[in-house]
């Protein structure tokens, strides 16, 4: 069906016909002739053939989260660990000054620093950590500090841990972090051992002027292992 090209400047009442159509120009617009009739709709074609795939298009937005599934079962127990080595651990704080009291000249404790530990296996070896302060106790300006770190096994005298002390400085601080007996079969513990470990004090004369005097804060910490 061809356009239709309406006259420019069209006069009132002048027409145009195309395409079967007759329009009449009402001084304002070209109003269509109503003369025709309208026919019965044609009956529907044959369906077209299918047309090309068109392009994918965009991916849409990502979707919530779904529900958390439900918990599996439990699986088996595992295979049992091999066995840790045996190991005991004490810990002693002097919480006050302590001095022997005056007149007694015997090697004593000295005030809280003394623990009993029993050897948990064969094979165990001692290991020390502490921190130990003295001064001049009594009058003070005595003759110095005396002391000495000993270990008994099964009530009966080892070694000492602290060799032996009398008439030292007046002033004493004694410090270890992880400090070992050695290795051998002289410091090597046996199962069920009894083990007493000790600080020990003493005053050079029965006066007030040569106390040794353990000092409040002072500490001892002993680990009994078992070595391979």
């Amino acid at each position: 069906m061809a356009s239709f090209d309406f006259p420019n400047s069209p006069s009132n009442g002048q027409t145009y016909s195309a395409n079967g159509i007759t329009f009449t120009w009402n001084g304002s617009s070209w109003k269509r002739n109503t003369g025709a009739v309208k026919g019965e709709p044609g009956s529907t074609g044959p369906q077209g053939a299918q047309g090309a795939t068109g392009p994918t298009g965009p991916q849409g937005p990502q979707g919530n989260t779904g529900p958390q599934g439900a918990t599996g079962p439990t699986g088996p127990t595992g295979p049992q660990g091999p066995q840790g080595q045996a190991a005991t651990v004490k810990h002693v704080r002097q919480t006050s000054n302590f001095e022997i009291s005056t007149g007694n000249t015997s090697w004593g404790v000295a005030g809280n620093i003394q623990m009993t530990l029993t050897a948990p296996s064969n094979n165990c070896q001692l290991f020390y950590a502490y921190n130990l302060s003295f001064s001049a106790g009594g009058s003070g300006g005595g003759e110095g500090n005396s002391y000495r770190g000993r270990v008994l096994v099964n009530g009966s005298f080892s070694h000492y841990f602290i060799g032996q002390i009398q008439g030292g400085s007046i002033s004493t601080n004694l410090t270890a972090t992880f400090q070992n007996e050695g290795y051998g079969a002289s410091t090597l513990y046996s199962a069920n051992d009894t083990i007493v470990v000790q600080l020990e004090i003493r005053n050079l004369d029965s006066g007030s002027g040569n106390k040794t005097r353990l000092n409040s804060g002072s500490w001892l910490t002993a680990f009994l292992f078992e070595v391979s």
